[in-house]
């Protein structure tokens, strides 16, 4: 698996926490592929790859886990980003690819 920008389903991601960097990692996964990045309240969905497949990005407030405090979906296609601007500072987040008719399938959680 290779690690690059975002974060990405089923898999171990990579996080940078610099002053005003973005937190981001990315994995292909088994399921599909997709990149999360945030940066203070601004959150980024990306869809690199074309297998038809929507994808979501999930966030949390707090560095516990628990549910998503919120979420923003692309279903926009191949190459495409969705930015949302949430309405407090980001300090996790997590990629899913939705499978249609089969499941969710999101990442672990990657806190920053």
């Amino acid at each position: 698996m290779s690690v690059r920008r975002s974060l990405a389903v089923c898999a171990v991601g990579l996080g940078l926490t610099l002053a005003s960097a973005p937190a981001f990692a990315q994995v292909n996964g088994w399921k599909g592929l997709v990149s999360v990045e945030s940066v203070g309240k601004q959150f980024r969905v990306y869809d690199p790859a074309c297998d038809g497949k929507p994808v979501r990005g999930e966030y949390r407030f707090s560095r516990t886990s628990g549910a998503a405090q919120g979420r923003s979906d692309n279903r926009s296609g191949c190459g495409t980003t969705v930015v949302r601007t949430a309405p407090n500072v980001i300090h996790a987040h997590r990629a899913c690819v939705i499978d249609p008719g089969v499941a969710v399938r999101c990442s672990n959680w990657w806190f920053f």
